[in-house]
């Protein structure tokens, strides 16, 4: 039986960059290519060749995923530069091969003849199989599309499934094989102290490792799902919370109760059946994926140089009350460094200042008759009143936070109040919040950074929701952004600090 699976386990998993199994959606013209068409495929404005038709079977992959080379090379999709790697790579090189005789003989026509057929006989991935957004005819294609049958060449198992059957199923693994992961370039040594990577996990490694985390009082944020391919779970009479999405690197700050390391006195008084209090409140600091100060490690470094987290820890975490967990943003630059968070978003930062942009904010609800860590969720509107409370009562701090900036704050179908509610209200809903420049400043540049960037989007949550969750869009401008950083092998903090050093 073929399963179509999420392998959760996978490095560099998100849910954001799955796989789907869709159909083409209405096809739209593009002006000067008759044999290019426009589509919609779940929720991501794509360019397809005009041979595709309406109600066709397709897999979708999002831009920035990876995919395996097994399916890359079964559809022979890798570039010209990379053609050993498809399984057509002898038809290739024999074209390759004549149109180097060709050239020998000064035959130019044929030897460029014989290197467009080998060049066509290729795709367009690069080593690395990754997913790059594309702008042709002033239009931006948000993923790549490609016919099942193309899954069918890599897996010949698929060749009489019912695709029906899997219509909408997102997925990363077909039968425990992996088809694709979310795209990080690869991490270049860096030298940390003189010292070289290899020298530095040693360091590490000798380090005290006594652990303070107490698993259930900590949680790391959820991942934020994609508006255009979730937009159906957000009811038109639902109030929503709308904020500007910006680019740095995230941060967690909990005060929480943490293991205690014991004296040997206590050691000597637990052993003898004495009551030894065995934790403590404490601040845990974190990552998007990493507890940065889960070990009591005095002496650690930050693998890159400056520990961004600590610094916000450093400052903010006097402030925030027992059980209270902020999650946040960090914007700017590395304390003290001319080195940008995130490459050209300053948001009104100078070289080596930075902010921190609490987003969410959950707190401990104490309960005797269960052992089981109660939380309340706050509402967008209440985090952006206690951070405006802290400055306040803290002027100290104004110079190092950056406010949520609400856009919008009520029903969900009042935000363009002229869309019809009950004729395809979240088809046109996104139509409209992907073009809003005006309001909304989508595709332009974003006024808080004094460089010229692009603004990266916008989140919505939901007020008093059943459960955690937001939903982000993000600009095709910052997409294209990325990806020319990605071309050219960087990788941003939020990438790497997910990396843990052991």
């Amino acid at each position: 039986m073929v399963k179509f699976s999420i392998n959760e386990k996978l490095d560099n998993y998100s849910p954001n960059y799955l796989a789907t199994i869709c159909r083409i959606g209405e096809l739209r013209p593009i002006a000067n290519a008759d044999k290019l068409k426009m589509t919609t495929v779940n929720g991501h404005d794509i360019i397809i060749s005009s041979d595709y038709k309406e109600g066709d079977v397709v897999v979708y992959f999002p831009c920035e995923t990876a995919i395996s080379e097994k399916y890359l090379s079964a559809n022979n999709l890798y570039e010209i530069g990379e053609c050993g790697r498809n399984k057509n790579f002898e038809e290739v090189a024999l074209l390759k091969e004549k149109a180097r005789e060709a050239n020998a003989k000064g035959d130019k026509d044929s030897a460029e003849q014989f290197n467009a057929l080998a060049k066509k006989a290729c795709g367009f991935f690069n080593k690395y199989g990754r997913v790059r957004i594309l702008k042709l005819r002033g239009e931006y294609s948000d993923g790549f599309v490609a016919g099942v049958e193309s899954l069918v060449n890599a897996f010949p198992e698929l060749a009489d499934f019912n695709w029906d059957d899997v219509m909408d199923t997102q997925f990363n693994s077909i039968n425990g094989e992996v088809l694709c992961w979310k795209f990080i370039p690869p991490i270049r040594e860096n030298n940390h102290v003189g010292k070289g990577q290899g020298q530095y996990r040693k360091l590490q490694k000798k380090l005290a490792r006594f652990d303070r985390l107490i698993p259930e009082h900590f949680h790391y944020h959820f991942d934020t799902a994609m508006l255009t391919e979730h937009i159906t779970e957000i009811h038109t009479d639902s109030i929503v919370n709308v904020s500007v999405k910006v680019h740095g690197t995230s941060i967690i700050l909990a005060n929480i109760p943490c293991n205690r390391k014991l004296s040997w006195w206590e050691k000597i008084k637990k052993f003898f059946g004495k009551t030894v209090n065995m934790t403590e409140y404490d601040l845990i600091y974190s990552s998007r994926k990493v507890i940065k100060n889960r070990y009591l490690n005095k002496d650690a470094h930050d693998f890159y140089g400056v520990d961004i987290w600590g610094c916000v820890a450093r400052d903010f975490g006097p402030f925030i009350p027992k059980g209270m967990t902020v999650y946040g943003e960090v914007v700017g630059y590395l304390e003290g460094s001319d080195k940008m968070i995130q490459k050209q978003h300053d948001y009104g930062c100078l070289p080596g200042s930075w902010k921190f942009m609490p987003y969410r904010i959950t707190t401990e609800i104490p309960d005797e008759t269960t052992t089981e860590v109660k939380r309340r969720e706050w509402n967008v509107e209440d985090v952006d009143m206690w951070t405006r409370n802290l400055v306040a009562e803290h002027p100290e701090l104004e110079s190092k936070v950056l406010n949520l900036n609400i856009v919008y704050h009520g029903p969900f179908k009042d935000m363009y109040s002229d869309i019809d509610p009950d004729k395809h209200f979240h088809e046109n809903f996104l139509t409209r919040l992907k073009a809003d420049k005006d309001w909304l400043l989508m595709e332009q540049d974003e006024p808080m950074c004094r460089n010229k960037v692009p603004r990266e989007g916008y989140v919505f949550r939901i007020d008093d929701d059943k459960f955690p969750r937001a939903w982000k869009i993000k600009s095709m401008r910052h997409y294209e952004f990325e990806g020319k950083l990605h071309d050219k092998g960087e990788v941003d903090i939020e990438e790497a600090g997910g990396v843990e050093i052991e």
